[in-house]
């Protein structure tokens, strides 16, 4: 396989910064999607939850470290965005 299937870690400081540009851009589009189109769409009666999708796809491409790491902003982010309880 190529360079681009790796699930190396990245190798430069440069690429670290590209991946965590990348990580927060995905994260912002799953919070705006989360708090302004998911309560609008239905699944089989349940609401899909994007940032949790993102951070699941991120732990598995990734590790547990990246996926614990990029879990904890957004959802706090959601849930103050939403005004629902942080518990």
């Amino acid at each position: 396989m190529g360079e681009a299937f790796s699930r190396e870690a990245p190798t430069t400081s440069r690429s670290l910064g590209v991946d965590i540009a990348r990580l927060f851009a995905v994260l912002v589009v799953a919070v705006l999607l989360q708090t302004t189109v998911a309560p609008f769409i239905r699944v089989l009666g349940a609401n899909p939850d994007f940032v949790l999708i993102i951070v699941v796809c991120v732990g598995l491409l990734r590790g547990a470290s990246w996926g614990a790491s990029s879990a904890s902003s957004p959802g706090a982010l959601v849930s103050l965005i939403l005004f629902e309880p942080l518990a």
